[in-house]
């Protein structure tokens, strides 16, 4: 019985120790872990999340902890080699194979924000999902409206849940709006890998290119840019980005970006912490919401009617797709 009862002291202890680090000792600013794949600079998923993470440091003063998630060399989040606590860790997508749920429950008073990842329970943890179904079906119209020649296509980082909501409303969009087009997707890898391939994602562009296709719709993180840039070296080929507003990359191809708000989200659970009114939970958010949208390109602003009309179609198709989007309190 003692034995137990030492294991679960330790564990009280470890959890107690970290508790402590949300309020800054002296003039030591507290830490924030961000764990991710890929690259930071990719102008897309990422670098849309640091924008809300550099704005909350400059409102709140924290330092950030950055962990490039490595599955087989795994890292504590929340205290790093010299014992130094986060009080907060914010988890990019379903990267951490488990280890997000084993580290949540042993660090149980640290908020854990986990981003497009696993619905995980937990005293403190928050799980927020992006449906981009709705924003992807108005990118599918648009891409529909826009062929000339029928062919258009998805350039996708990898087949994960994660990118279903973006290919599977793509596709009812662009049938929607033209049921004779042809919609091909291509995956760049089997894991998430496929996010940071740039120059393999250039080559598939142009073989799509080549094959007929002119418009694409890039939902493959870093490597987008590998598409974007490719397709501005190409002639007739238009691309629909995503994650960013990715126009200012090639003002004359990308017409729109499927926007996803993650900056304004980890922002707000950021100022919740600070402020002491973070809750725990699960969270579907998407266009009815405010928090995804499909931004025109202002040299692209005559299609913008198109898609103001097929508005509430989409806001009701991703309800239908997404379950009407529920908040469930964490167990």
């Amino acid at each position: 019985m003692s034995r137990y009862m030492n294991l679960f002291t330790i564990v009280i202890l470890i959890t107690l120790s970290c508790i402590i680090c949300t309020t800054a000792a002296g003039d030591k600013e507290p830490v924030i872990t961000l764990v991710y794949v890929g690259e930071i600079s990719d102008n897309s998923y990422l670098a849309q999340a640091m924008l809300g993470i550099t704005r909350g440091q400059e409102d709140f003063h924290f330092n950030i902890r950055k962990i490039q998630w490595d599955k087989s060399s795994p890292v504590d989040p929340v205290k790093d080699e010299d014992g130094t606590c986060s009080c907060m860790v914010l988890i990019m997508g379903d990267i951490m194979n488990g280890d997000d749920y084993t580290y949540s429950r042993e660090y149980s008073g640290i908020p854990f924000v986990i981003i497009d990842g696993p619905d995980l329970s937990g005293p403190a943890v928050s799980s927020v999902s992006f449906s981009m179904y709705g924003t992807s079906y108005l990118a599918g119209v648009l891409a529909a409206n826009q062929t000339k020649t029928g062919k258009i296509g998805v350039i996708a980082g990898v087949d994960a849940p994660v990118l279903r909501g973006f290919t599977d409303g793509f596709i009812d969009g662009a049938y929607a709006e033209n049921p004779e087009a042809k919609v091909n997707i291509s995956y760049l890898a089997e894991d998430y890998t496929g996010f940071f391939m740039p120059e393999r994602a250039g080559d598939i562009t142009r073989d799509m290119h080549r094959n007929g296709t002119d418009v694409i719709y890039q939902i493959a993180g870093g490597s987008g840019l590998g598409v974007i840039e490719t397709a501005h070296d190409l002639s007739d080929l238009l691309v629909i980005g995503s994650d960013s507003d990715q126009s200012v990359l090639a003002p004359d191809t990308v017409m729109a970006s499927a926007i996803k708000r993650v900056d304004q989200v980890l922002y707000e659970k950021i100022r919740s912490v600070f402020s002491d009114t973070y809750k725990p939970g699960s969270e579907i958010i998407g266009l009815k919401d405010n928090a995804t949208s499909l931004l025109l390109n202002p040299r692209f602003n005559s299609h913008a009617s198109l898609i103001r009309s097929r508005m509430m179609e989409a806001v009701e198709k991703e309800n239908r797709y997404s379950g009407a989007y529920t908040i469930i309190p964490s167990t």
